[in-house]
């Protein structure tokens, strides 16, 4: 039981940090889109080079937590709640991709961030990302015991 107690702690913190990340880097797209004019590499060192890699660890680690919980409190996979949380998490993951492209693309060059449509589609990646994890979250907060 005490596994248990602490999986569900890990996923809680890495449910929270995966929001927080994502927020970071959608409000960080939001910021040099209104300012209109993307900050030269030092000042996109920190988010890119922390940010992206921390995204990416607690993308792949936090359905690994879930799905070891699941197990454990042994719930099958054929709920309703758990298939769809597991379809959008590929929603979601696909959107993270997306945006680390886009943002490591912008990083190397920074001159596509004066392109028109470059900083609206990277926010609008943020924010499905960002609208799926909640959704999620209230999918598992809401689920049947």
């Amino acid at each position: 039981m005490e596994a248990y107690l602490s999986l569900q702690i890990l996923q809680g913190l890495l449910a929270v940090l995966l929001l927080a990340v994502s927020a970071g880097l959608a409000w960080m797209v939001w910021h040099r889109w209104q300012a209109s004019s993307w900050p030269q590499r030092p000042a996109l060192d920190a988010s890119v080079r922390v940010g992206l890699p921390t995204l990416a660890v607690l993308v792949i680690a936090a359905p690994i937590v879930a799905w070891w919980l699941l197990h454990l409190g042994e719930v099958p996979f054929g709920y309703l709640w758990v298939l769809g949380s597991a379809c959008l998490y590929l929603l979601a993951g696909i959107a993270w991709l997306l945006l680390g492209q886009r943002l490591l693309r912008v990083y190397r060059q920074p001159a596509l961030a004066d392109q028109a449509r470059f900083l609206p589609v990277t926010f609008a990646c943020a924010v499905v990302a960002l609208v799926v994890l909640l959704i999620i979250l209230l999918l598992i907060a809401l689920r049947p015991l």
